[in-house]
């Protein structure tokens, strides 16, 4: 009999970027041949089009990234969209760059704990690795629906959708620091114009197994 113990110190622990090797870029852009109805449409079709890439050893170096083209009727608005290994590669390096700030800190970007505050589990488990692992995924749980922030964007973006990570700017520092994420995107054409509302929550920590 025992207990385990999963919070902020250990997550900060396993939180860390794989390196991947970046592939040769050999290639050029591959153009979907579907137009697509807005930007967001096309960004997530580039992205989803350049992940399956990578997991194909025989495509991945003829390409350096997906062009996907949209043409929105309702905005009056058409062009290209490009996802490629250059913006994985940025979103990576800016994942590490806070993920190396998060644990010079040894706290939750936004939130202090104390230690003598801790949720138990009722469920007794048959084995060591099974208990960790439910302390694990509730303390994710837990973290997800810590915090939420709404904003109204004054300039809609159409290129915002859920589950796309964002940072925030001009808030207080802990709120400037946290990794949010979308959890519901509304666009709206009215008589302001084109706004955006966005409903955020803190991202959950990806922790890999």
């Amino acid at each position: 009999r025992g207990e385990e113990i999963w919070g902020q110190d250990e997550d900060n622990a396993e939180r860390t970027v794989k390196k991947q090797t970046t592939p040769a870029a050999t290639g050029s852009y591959k153009v979907l041949t579907k137009t697509y109805k807005s930007r967001a449409a096309a960004s997530k079709a580039a992205r989803k089009e350049w992940k399956r890439i990578m997991n194909d050893k025989a495509a991945r170096g003829s390409y350096v990234g997906v062009q996907a083209n949209y043409n929105d009727p309702n905005l009056g608005a058409s062009g290209p969209v490009k996802y490629g290994q250059a913006d994985v590669d940025k979103e990576r390096g800016r994942a590490q760059r806070q993920a190396d700030k998060d644990a010079g800190k040894g706290t939750n970007n936004a939130f202090d704990h104390s230690a003598d505050n801790l949720k138990t589990l009722r469920h007794v488990y048959a084995s060591k690795d099974n208990a960790k692992r439910s302390a694990r995924a509730e303390w994710r749980r837990l973290q997800r629906g810590m915090a939420t922030l709404s904003l109204t964007l004054a300039r809609g973006r159409p290129d915002l959708f859920p589950e796309l990570p964002v940072v925030v700017t001009g808030f207080k520092p802990s709120i400037d620091s946290t990794d949010w994420v979308i959890t519901r995107a509304t666009h709206t054409m009215g008589e302001e114009g084109y706004t955006t509302a966005l409903e955020l929550e803190i991202k959950a920590t990806e922790v890999p197994g």
